[in-house]
């Protein structure tokens, strides 16, 4: 198991779990007009580390590539819907339905890597597999209702992954073309709705600053979790998903957002399943490590 994506990807959920705290700085804006900054702002930010990289052949390469682009469209849609949902989740104060929506997620990633991406189940991942699918079923009944707001994100974000996984490719310039692409509409947005000409004219110095790093916060995290899914298996990175929402979940309990008691059973199941699912990890990559030692301690036999 390759520890740098391990770390990537890992840091990357830990830094979405956080990022309500610094969204809700931005609460006073519609979730339209922080979707927008967030795109231009990140565009501007992963293009600028190109340019310093001197990897901006790269992007016009890519950009007249059909076969990535067929891959690319897609992913920038399905990231975008993710994050117009999110923030719109976030600012309306119903961030236990944003955090509910990534605990949902890895059950929908877990499918697409056995389905679409033919990967091998051990008896722990089918076990913590069923754990979490348990404690999600619970959660909805709980619910009492369709959480059409969580079931939009887990699976846009899914969709987002698959095709992220399925191009294998640079993380800066994956970014900068997912968000360039929506770039031109975001700018569109901001100097003709209504939404966008009052929000600027209300705009503060503090909150441009937070806009312009927004853009950053917004990109880094992706740029780790595409080096992460590019060398993990796709039901491996899914699992790690439930760091982010756990965070989510605390800081609601935090700011004071209600909670029902009787969900906690449903969080159980899913903790169990996590625990579960890293038990067979670390058994997964002892054996690996164990069978390479044996590979390169063996002795070398002659003709």
């Amino acid at each position: 198991m390759d520890k740098k994506a391990l770390i990537s990807t890992a840091g990357a959920y830990v830094l979405w779990g956080f990022l309500p705290l610094y969204w809700q700085l931005l609460s006073g804006y519609s979730a339209l007009f922080v979707l927008a900054n967030r795109i231009i702002w990140s565009a501007i930010f992963t293009i600028t580390l190109l340019a310093i990289n001197k990897s901006l052949p790269a992007l016009k390469a890519t950009l007249k590539n059909k076969n990535m682009m067929k891959f690319l469209v897609p992913a920038s849609i399905f990231v975008t819907i993710n994050w117009g949902i999110y923030i719109y989740a976030v600012s309306s104060g119903m961030v236990q339905d944003a955090s509910f929506g990534y605990y949902i997620n890895p059950l929908f990633v877990g499918a697409f890597g056995i389905l679409l991406f033919k990967e091998r189940c051990t008896k722990y991942d089918l076990i913590a597999f069923a754990l979490a699918l348990t404690g999600v079923i619970y959660l909805i009944v709980q619910f009492g209702r369709i959480p059409y707001i969580s079931l939009a994100l887990g699976l846009s974000f899914t969709l987002y992954g698959a095709c992220k996984k399925t191009l294998h490719m640079d993380s800066t310039l994956s970014v900068a073309i997912e968000t360039l692409l929506f770039t031109p509409i975001a700018l569109l947005f901001l100097i003709f709705s209504d939404v966008g000409k009052n929000a600027i004219g209300s705009l503060q110095p503090v909150h441009i600053s937070l806009l312009i790093i927004g853009g950053m916060l917004t990109s880094i995290p992706i740029m780790l979790y595409t080096g992460g899914v590019n060398a993990l298996p796709f039901l491996t990175v899914g699992f790690f998903q439930y760091i982010s929402p756990t965070l989510m979940l605390i800081i609601s309990f935090l700011q004071g957002e209600s909670f029902q008691k009787t969900r906690i059973i449903g969080f159980v199941f899913i903790w169990i399943a996590l625990i579960v699912f890293s038990v067979g990890m670390v058994k997964k990559y002892r054996d690996q490590k164990r069978e390479d030692n044996n590979i390169s301690g063996s002795p070398v036999k002659n003709n």
